[in-house]
């Protein structure tokens, strides 16, 4: 019994790192982690080259229609979109076709998100927006409006 017990520790022992590191590999949490430590990125303008890969204008398109269909800013409000301009994020080994775009957008009201108040909601201003959408493998992980409200959390960002 004790022989089958320490098996199973050294088994545990040599597993759970591995497993560790093959989830760390699969899963990048660069961005996140280069957020949180408040790098800044590296700002898309008119002179930044756009990628001519399938992969590119599938993470275009998914941007796109996500700013489209599920951006509350954008759906309740949004009038229309002005740009989108993005490039490939060097991400390594760790994330391949990861993308970022800047969506420029036209909106009627005031305020981000479920935090609008009543008087926003009704007060008729137009104002461009930039929300910066992060692709990785046509996914979007990341929606933050004019570098303050991050859509997908529904929150204000620390400053």
């Amino acid at each position: 019994m004790k022989k089958n017990k320490k098996i199973i520790i050294a088994v545990t022992a040599v597993l759970l790192p591995l497993a560790l590191g093959l989830f760390l590999i699969l899963f990048d949490f660069s961005s996140d982690i280069e957020r949180s430590l408040g790098k800044p990125r590296q700002a898309i303008t008119e002179d930044t080259p756009e990628p001519d890969t399938s992969s590119y204008r599938q993470a275009k398109t998914q941007a796109e229609e996500w700013v489209k269909e599920r951006s509350a800013k954008f759906t309740q409000t949004g009038i229309y979109i002005v740009s989108i301009r993005g490039k490939e994020v060097d991400g390594g080994l760790m994330c391949r076709n990861c993308y970022t775009f800047d969506v420029k957008f036209l909106d009627r009201t005031p305020g981000y998100g479920s935090s609008r108040t009543e008087e926003q909601l009704n007060t008729r201003v137009v104002t461009e927006h930039t929300m910066q959408i992060d692709v990785k493998n046509n996914t979007v992980t990341s929606a933050i409006i004019d570098r303050v409200y991050d859509e997908i959390a529904d929150i204000f960002l620390e400053r």
